[in-house]
């Protein structure tokens, strides 16, 4: 067996050789020759081969032999001895050290920057291509790691994390790291991707992945805290991704053998039944959103009987669950067997946000239903600052109460508070409650009203009044939303229909100015609120300028730009023959990673003027099918994976009502 031949064998039958027994001592050095020879010449062209030849020789002895005369051969090249390193010894301290070095010797190299990129990246390459799943990570000086940063630039950023995670680096500071990922997880759903699972190089198709080969999975788990896991796991339950919530899950539990295996001894029996118990609420939830309330049973009656309780978490999520379907008697069900009294300030918050999106949802064109919960959860107005003194600065009571728009009344006894637990008052009224009863309003006059430009000036004025010298909680963007959606409506008896009047928009414009001046960050801003403004000024008004504006205000405060918003630009180039434009943006969109559906995929290939789009579009389009079929397996297989076959030698059965009694009764 030569050398040339070695290089190109497959796994398959480089284990068959492996298998053969040498007939001396002569033949068995002679292969030990072969062996080394052709993985030192591999190491710079395919390291993946390497290690295949590597790992499959069974002799202990002829691996000893072979790594030995590897490494005495590249002395002299420190990239090479390191990949050869990681093949063989991954977790030793040389490996580490030399790595450190190499790695160091390399930002240092007098060579240009972009140079000096590639290097980087492709000394990160071979490492990652040696399949070997590194357990003890490798923490980088604070210095190191930025200099590293700013080396490869911002828009290499997502792809230098990949090779992170695959060979299991991270700054030495846990806020350094936290922050570098966080921006990944804004800047493009390709970044976002490639932050949770650290996929190389993913293409636009990639990003519906629900599946990752064993190697890739043993470093996501080995990369990943149990929390971190945990927080990718609630990413993917939010956005309606069972198949890889499930996936997530299911590396948690990987992650806690892993820790029961590891740490044993040195952690308390409390410290593993907290970790079964996050495991076991994310097991409720997954079941809760994706399956049905009834499908909970089993799981509930084992965290009953084994003592687990259900966090507050899951209530909150039955809570939306039983909202959303309008089971409204059930919502109150669970409210009612929930422990207000011991709730921390956030967690009253949640809940009280939720009984003000219950009173939007079911009276949502009854504003004094809603009102009234507002004087009782806030505060009726014997003190400034109160709920119910915040709506009459606002202007908001005098329509339900004197039929006039956008006026103080004179007395706010009129207002008949609902009847709530003590534990709930005297809470302070947030921007988010603030906006449903804005919705509540708007929706309880007729339609031409509530879309008048005039009407919502007013209240947008008072609004911009009441905010110059005072607050509301929790602020965020969620009223001038309200003011933007009922702005920004089609007008269907216009002659020319989806017309937007350009009283509203040039009204949305302004409240869009006033917008910028509030400063609002991360959650505070809605995308969708700002996909709609520029979404018309596109498409209606033909307005490039303030289109682009709006989406680089998102873009600057961590906004995913999406389909939506990118695909009129393609459109409005495509229509005004602007080749430099259209070609701008068709890459920004799939570079990007933008998601998309089936139907605005087909609408896409119809202006892709050049083959490579094209074809990407329809491996996407593959790509979503697959995708559902894989959600719907993880559903079908969420029972069996993750959940107690019997109870207490029989198998629960029970209805929903059963089901919320025992949540309710056993709840946090």
């Amino acid at each position: 067996m030569d050398s040339q031949t070695l290089k190109h064998l497959t796994k398959r039958e480089l284990r068959h050789l492996h298998s053969i027994e040498f007939g001396s001592m002569e033949e068995k050095a002679d292969a030990c020759f072969i062996v080394s020879t052709t993985m030192r010449e591999l190491l710079h062209s395919d390291v993946k081969q390497a290690s295949h030849i590597y790992h499959l020789l069974t002799d202990e002895e002829m691996k000893h032999v072979v790594f030995r005369h590897v490494i005495d051969t590249v002395q002299s090249d420190d990239a090479a001895k390191v990949y050869m390193q990681f093949i063989a010894q991954p977790k030793s301290h040389e490996t580490r050290s030399n790595f450190t070095k190499t790695l160091l010797k390399l930002l240092k190299s007098d060579v240009a920057p972009n140079q000096k990129s590639r290097t980087l990246f492709g000394f990160f390459e071979r490492i990652a291509q040696t399949e070997m799943v590194n357990s003890v990570p490798i923490f980088l000086d604070v210095n190191i790691f930025r200099n590293l940063l700013d080396i490869v630039g911002e828009s290499n950023h997502s792809d230098l994390y990949s090779y992170f995670l695959h060979l299991n680096i991270r700054p030495k500071s846990k806020s350094v790291f936290k922050k570098f990922r966080g921006s990944l997880l804004t800047t493009s759903p390709r970044s976002q991707f490639i932050a949770n699972t650290g996929y190389i190089d993913p293409k636009w198709y990639d990003l519906n992945h629900t599946k990752f080969n064993p190697i890739h999975a043993s470093r996501i788990i080995e990369f990943y805290s149990f929390p971190e896991l945990n927080a990718i796991h609630n990413h993917y339950v939010n956005q309606n991704d069972p198949a890889r919530a499930s996936l997530f899950l299911s590396f948690m539990v990987s992650k806690l053998e892993k820790e029961g295996k590891n740490e044993l001894t040195q952690k308390p029996e409390s410290y593993t039944k907290d970790r079964v118990s996050v495991i076991l609420n994310c097991v409720l939830n997954l079941i809760i959103k994706f399956k049905s309330v009834s499908s909970a049973t089993q799981i509930l009656k084992f965290m009953k009987n084994e003592h687990f309780n259900v966090k507050l978490d899951s209530l909150v999520l039955l809570l939306k669950v039983s909202r959303r379907a309008k089971e409204y008697d059930q919502f109150i069900t669970i409210l009612a067997g929930i422990q207000l009294d011991t709730l921390k300030r956030n967690e009253r918050n949640t809940i009280v946000d939720e009984i003000m999106l219950l009173m939007r949802d079911k009276f949502h064109s009854s504003p004094k239903v809603i009102i009234g919960y507002v004087s009782a959860l806030f505060g009726a107005p014997q003190r400034q600052g109160s709920g119910l003194y915040i709506l009459n600065e606002l202007g908001i009571l005098s329509f339900p109460y004197e039929s006039t728009i956008a006026a103080k009344i004179t007395s706010t006894g009129v207002v008949q508070a609902a009847t709530v637990d003590n534990a709930l008052t005297n809470s302070k009224l947030t921007s988010r409650a603030l906006s449903y009863v804005y919705q509540v309003l708007f929706n309880s006059m007729d339609v031409t009203q509530r879309h008048d430009p005039t009407v919502i000036n007013k209240y947008f004025q008072l609004y911009v009044n009441y905010m110059a010298d005072n607050s509301v909680d929790e602020p965020d963007d969620k009223p001038l939303g309200v003011f933007l959606k009922y702005s920004l409506y089609v007008d269907e008896n216009a002659e020319q229909k989806s017309l937007v009047p350009s009283g509203n928009y040039y009204l949305a414009r302004t409240i869009f100015e006033y917008y910028k001046t509030m400063h609002f960050k991360g959650n505070q801003i809605s995308s969708t609120t700002l996909r709609k403004l520029s979404n018309t000024a596109i498409t209606k008004f033909n307005d490039f300028a303030f289109a682009t504006e709006v989406m680089r205000f998102a873009k600057e405060n961590g906004k995913m730009l999406s389909f939506y918003e990118i695909f009129p630009f393609i459109k409005k180039a495509d229509e005004n023959r602007d080749t430099k434009r259209f070609d701008f943006w068709m890459n920004e969109l799939t570079k990007m990673g933008v998601k998309a559906t089936s139907r605005e995929l087909n609408e896409f290939i119809k202006f892709c003027r050049e083959p490579g789009p094209a074809k990407d579009a329809y491996k996407y389009k593959w790509s979503i099918t697959k995708r559902r079929r894989d959600n719907r397996k993880a559903l079908d297989r969420l029972g069996e994976d993750f959940l107690p076959t019997t109870v207490g030698n029989s198998t629960v059965k029970s209805s929903s009502d059963k089901v919320t009694e025992e949540i309710v009764q056993h709840g946090s």
